[in-house]
């Protein structure tokens, strides 16, 4: 996102095009759209230029005679009033409407179908049933501890992560000063904390949770840190589909872009900028 008051935008085609914005956007996956989105609502002139020929970036789509079929991202998280995607969709008064998931995810291992329930406590159940050694129960608490913990510290913390001397100051904050133990999670690897309580004996758990990681955080157990591997691994308690697919919440940011004055043009794959 750039803030420049004219530029002069190459395309891979090398058409050069002046553009006159305030505020320069380039890319209309949904983190694109929800600055463009916010900041047209708050009235800043915007313009978002797309290289392909609809929005979603990786929540994308093809048809198929009368039905969408959704590509990529297929699922949201995070849309309770209190969560990021909840309180942008509610800050600009949109209303997609979801259908949460019960089961949300099936993990298929070579001898074993593990359904993921919504439901923490009936999901410890079924993990505690299936997988042999460790405490399935405590590590899986530790999980869902780990989430809330999480979702409350950014609930009202704009200013994470800090990029400004002001952000620095309100990181002093006492109130993060609860949040610091948190930092531990982000220097050890999940297969640290399962080796703690003892799960890591299973070699089919093992392969489940590197399976499910793989789909929530793009990453494995031995890599990902342990408190985005708990997001990603209670990710399927809080799952949601958007009635009529992945694309219509991006269809509704992108009309309110245009409806507050924004514009979004597509085909424009960006490759220089000259102030």
């Amino acid at each position: 996102m750039l803030h420049v008051p004219g530029v002069l935008i190459t395309t891979s085609h090398k058409i050069t095009e002046r553009l006159t914005t305030e505020t320069l956007v380039l890319g209309s996956g949904y983190s694109g759209l929800a600055a463009a989105a916010l900041l047209a609502h708050e009235g800043h002139q915007v313009t978002v230029l797309e290289a392909h020929e609809t929005v979603g970036g990786c929540a994308s789509f093809f048809r198929k005679g009368r039905y969408t079929f959704d590509v990529g991202a297929t699922t949201f998280s995070g849309i309770r009033a209190d969560q990021p995607v909840g309180r942008l969709l509610q800050h600009l008064g949109l209303q997609p409407e979801f259908r949460k998931l019960d089961p949300a995810m099936l993990v298929r291992l070579p001898d074993l179908d593990v359904v993921r329930d919504a439901d923490p406590n009936a999901w410890i159940a079924r993990a505690t049933d299936l997988f042999s050694g460790g405490d399935q129960p405590r590590f899986w608490n530790t999980l869902y501890d780990l989430e809330r913990r999480v979702w409350d510290l950014i609930a009202d913390r704009t200013y994470l992560p800090p990029s400004t001397v002001k952000d620095w100051m309100q990181m002093a904050d006492p109130r993060n000063l609860g949040a610091l133990p948190l930092v531990n999670g982000l220097l050890r690897p999940m297969s640290w904390l399962m080796q703690r309580h003892g799960v890591d004996a299973d070699p089919r758990f093992r392969m489940f949770v590197d399976e499910q990681m793989l789909i929530s955080t793009q990453s494995t157990s031995a890599h990902a840190p342990y408190l985005t591997g708990a997001m990603g691994l209670t990710y399927p308690s809080e799952t949601y589909y958007p009635v009529g697919g992945m694309y219509v919440p991006a269809v509704q940011l992108l009309r309110h872009i245009t409806k507050h004055g924004g514009e979004v043009k597509f085909r424009r794959r960006v490759t220089s900028v000259v102030r």
